[in-house]
C-alpha cells in the first residue's frame, strides 16, 4: 500500500522536479506483542520469536531492529545524513 502511494505521488510532482521517497520501517521487535494490554497480541516469548523469524525472512536487507523504536529513529536518521 505504501510502496503505490509513493509511486503515485512521484507522478504527480515529477513535473516539478520534486523526488519522493519513503522508508517503511517494518517490524520491530517491541514487548507489545507480548503485553496482556489492548492492542497486544498476548503471544507467548517462542511465540513471539517465530513470528520475528518469519518477519524477518520477508525484510529484504534481513535487518529486523532488536529492541524499541529509538534503534530504528537513529538508523533513519543515518540513512539520510549519507
Amino acid at each position: 500500500m505504501l510502496q503505490m502511494m509513493v509511486k503515485c505521488v512521484a507522478l504527480e510532482v515529477a513535473y516539478m522536479g520534486i523526488r519522493v521517497n519513503a522508508v517503511a520501517a517494518g517490524v520491530t521487535e517491541s514487548a507489545t506483542r507480548t503485553k496482556d494490554t489492548t492492542g497486544g497480541k498476548h503471544l507467548t516469548l517462542e511465540e513471539n520469536a517465530d513470528f520475528m523469524a518469519k518477519a524477518e525472512r520477508d525484510v529484504p536487507l534481513k535487518k529486523v531492529e532488536k529492541g524499541e523504536v529509538e534503534g530504528t529513529s537513529e538508523w533513519f536518521t543515518n540513512i539520510q545524513l549519507n
